[in-house]
């Protein structure tokens, strides 16, 4: 089935915010892994599909603005968006940094070994804690890492202009 990308208008049937063509040309910009670049058109149009998810799930609830509509599949378009420099982004655009996101997304979907957000059995789980009173001690041991959470910090670095702060003040 043909990868059905945002344009912009909302779409109702959307899946991703890149094309592959888009990534592509993203990736032969920046230097494309041969993960990438060896992966079949099928296999990329997965990655995307799971990539934009993946940006909807993570960052969705901080996204500044609304959705430009009720019936639009995907968090994007979205009205109400300031960027860094303090200009309005226009609520029928497809910011570049939320392309590029997309493809850096894709490609860890396809190098990593269990893709962007895998199952984990007891995520940030205590193993076992001991705790003394003096002189003050506490141990903890954590199954696993303490969180099994992965950030990729290149996709936090290009969504970040599109987010809420989380220090913001407001007066009344």
């Amino acid at each position: 089935m043909a990868l059905v990308v945002e344009d912009g208008s909302g779409s109702a049937t959307a899946e991703s915010y890149l094309s592959v063509a888009g990534a592509d040309t993203y990736w032969t910009a920046h230097g494309a892994p041969s993960e990438w670049t060896d992966a079949v058109t099928a296999a990329k149009e997965t990655a995307l599909r799971i990539a934009t998810q993946y940006l909807d799930a993570a960052y969705g609830p901080r996204w500044q603005g609304q959705s430009t509509s009720s019936a639009q599949r995907l968090a994007w378009p979205r009205a109400a968006v300031v960027n860094l420099d303090g200009y309005m982004i226009a609520s029928d655009d497809l910011p570049r940094n939320l392309e590029e996101a997309t493809a850096e997304a894709a490609l860890r979907q396809i190098t990593e070994t269990a893709g962007l957000m895998p199952d984990v059995a007891s995520p940030g789980g205590v193993k076992s804690e001991r705790v003394r009173v003096g002189p003050l001690e506490k141990d903890v041991v954590y199954l696993g890492a303490k969180d099994d959470f992965k950030m990729f910090s290149i996709i936090d670095a290009l969504l970040l202009p599109f987010l809420e702060s989380r220090t913001q003040v407001e007066r009344g």
